[in-house]
């Protein structure tokens, strides 16, 4: 202790705070490359970027490569936003340097989306209790609710089967099974981050049109633990999933009608005390069975907003 005093006297005596005798920040140079979802630069899109620790700003526009730099003495993170009109805004953060070691390298790849095809989608937040176990039961996803008498839907666009093992918080398994019973129908994972992550990511989560093929038909949720070991699982941080249901085809193959859509993260489900359990899904659900499109206009409408 005697060897630190005196140095740490000596600094104070200097009129120097003993924080700041650490080694001073180094800059950073952040690599931003803007490209659309075809990999192709956009130039002219307008960055913003601040710096989490001096909050500092810096703007300006990319250049005909799609690149811009943001170059300051940063800790960490470099927030900012990316935007074009006509085109859907990403967000969030760029990972810089260590705290209080030297730059890493930090070049970063964003993609902006088009805005092509905008049309109105119904959004259901859905948490909805298990009629009862060990058998399927239809769920109407355009109702956001269970097929009558369940509830108020009319078409069963997916059958869920739960069942439950609960013997304590310490000790249970719950399973739902979900099926597509339409024959061309199904779902199919995507990974996006949601627009409020801390990370990069865009306005429009999924692609703007729903794929043709690559569907499944069924898929599980589950949730359990085993005494002494922590609980596990199926649901994945930035996954996804777009739908497709009430499908018909002509006797060329060829998708002539169906509803399509997309979940606002992972299918959850969680057993409960009192009840059979609980699933929770959020979703856009497109009503027009002619429009593969995937925009809500909703989230359209937002972009090319002035922002404080």
């Amino acid at each position: 202790m005697r060897s630190i005093l005196p140095i740490v006297g000596i600094v104070c005596a200097l009129g120097i705070e003993p924080s700041a005798a650490r080694t001073e920040t180094p800059v950073s140079d952040i690599v931003v490359r803007v490209v659309d979802e075809n990999g192709q630069p956009v130039p002219g899109a307008y960055f913003y970027g601040y710096g989490y620790w001096k909050r500092s700003q810096q703007e300006g526009l990319t250049d005909t490569n799609g690149m811009f730099r943001y170059k300051d003495q940063v800790r960490s993170e470099v927030g900012g936003r990316i935007t074009k009109d006509k085109y859907y805004k990403s967000s969030g953060g760029f990972w810089s340097n260590s705290w209080n070691g030297p730059p890493l390298p930090s070049t970063n790849t964003v993609v902006l989306k088009r805005i092509v095809d905008p049309v109105p989608m119904a959004y259901r937040d859905v948490k909805a209790v298990f009629p009862r176990l060990d058998e399927p039961v239809g769920f109407d996803l355009a109702a956001g609710d269970w097929v009558a008498p369940d509830g108020k839907g009319d078409t069963a666009d997916m059958l869920l089967t739960a069942t439950k093992r609960f013997v304590s918080w310490e000790d249970f398994l719950f399973s739902v099974q979900i099926t597509f019973p339409g024959e061309h129908d199904g779902i199919h994972p995507f990974v996006a981050r949601n627009p409020s992550s801390p990370k990069m990511a865009s306005d429009l989560m999924p692609p703007q049109r729903a794929p043709d093929t690559g569907y499944s038909r069924s898929m599980t949720a589950w949730v359990g633990q085993k005494p002494g070991e922590r609980v596990a699982y199926s649901l994945t941080e930035d996954r996804n999933h777009v739908f497709q249901t009430r499908t018909r085809k002509n006797e060329q193959g060829e998708i002539v009608a169906a509803n399509v859509g997309w979940t606002d993260g992972d299918i959850g489900a969680s057993p409960t005390e009192d009840t059979n359990g609980m699933l929770f899904i959020r979703y856009y659900f497109n009503p027009d069975p002619h429009s593969r499109s995937l925009e809500p206009k909703s989230i359209a409408d937002q972009q090319g907003k002035k922002e404080p």
